[in-house]
């Protein structure tokens, strides 16, 4: 690959956006599928300077068992922090669907750092999903979100580079 389609890539699809795959080394017939860098459009809510939400995919899959499972990351680099609720942290309105989700203690993560004497914190959570909601994003024209928080609430949706990402992720690898 020369210079000149580095440059058209990035150009087509911007900085960022990659899918990791790896396969367990005990367990040849598990992969895992994990996309990240798909960041938002915010229309309500204080990220600060620097901040943002990635909401990207993942899937497991055991080629051996015939098990698949599904996963939105969202993942918030917000100045002072979000504090995910416990209750409808996350609620997707997709063509006019609404999903909620509750948060998911077992994959919920906060970090903190410190960038020019500023505070933010990363809040990471999955949300376990199934494969037809999945799909539904892959194949949708208009995805709003909203991410509830002690501190503040965040709106914003996916713009047609985010939605074309989860389908490109979605046929490229989960179908």
């Amino acid at each position: 690959m020369g210079i000149i389609d580095v440059v058209k890539g990035v150009f087509k699809n911007g900085f960022g956006y990659k899918v990791i795959v790896w396969e367990d080394e005990t367990n040849s017939a598990f992969t895992n599928y994990q996309m990240h860098g798909n960041f938002t459009r915010i229309v309500e809510g204080n990220l600060g300077s620097g901040g943002n939400i990635d909401i990207s995919g993942d899937a497991y899959m055991s080629k051996e068992d015939e098990i698949s499972i599904y996963g939105l990351l969202v993942k918030c680099n917000v100045k002072n922090g979000l504090n995910f609720l416990q209750q409808n942290v996350f609620i997707l309105n997709v063509d006019g669907k609404e999903i909620s989700f509750d948060l998911n203690d077992d994959y919920y993560s906060i970090d903190e750092f410190s960038n020019l004497g500023v505070k933010y914190f990363i809040e990471i959570d999955r949300f376990l999903i199934d494969k037809e909601i999945m799909k539904l994003l892959a194949d949708s024209t208009n995805v709003e979100f909203k991410i509830n928080g002690e501190k503040q609430t965040i709106e914003g949706y996916l713009s047609d580079k985010n939605i074309r990402r989860f389908r490109e992720f979605y046929y490229d690898y989960l179908q």
